[in-house]
């Protein structure tokens, strides 16, 4: 099985068009992400990419490659967010004002269902006419 990781990586590197502002970007040195490039090729059995000392350049195979690459690298983003969303902690105060004609109708079941989802946040509800 491909190893996704150095997929995402792969992307990174084309996009960047480098290993060093790829690895900048990735947060990780230059020699893990050319491994993990070189790693990829070699489970692939195929080359990805040309390199020379002043250029990098996908081969055919490279840039078929990429598309599934680039969405590898999407989905690993949304699950990264998808957790640190749900791993976030909302909590304080929440001051509502509004009229009394829309307070049970509407906000009631909007407040309930905030509360829900938010625990730790404290509603606090105004109800007047002005």
């Amino acid at each position: 099985m491909t190893d996704l990781n150095a997929l995402v990586v792969f992307a990174k590197v084309v996009e960047a068009k480098s290993f060093s502002e790829a690895a900048r970007r990735l947060g990780m040195p230059v020699s893990t992400v050319s491994r993990r490039v070189a790693e990829l090729e070699d489970q692939l059995g195929v080359r990805l990419l040309d390199r020379s000392t002043r250029n990098l350049r996908q081969t055919d195979l490279g840039s078929e490659v990429l598309e599934h690459a680039q969405r590898s690298a999407e989905a690993s983003e949304a699950v990264q967010n998808i957790v640190s969303n749900r791993q976030s902690s909302v909590s304080g105060t929440l001051r509502l004002s509004a009229p009394p004609n829309i307070s049970d109708t509407v906000l009631s079941p909007l407040v309930t269902a905030f509360q829900a989802s938010y625990p730790n946040v404290r509603v606090q509800i105004l109800i007047a006419e002005r």
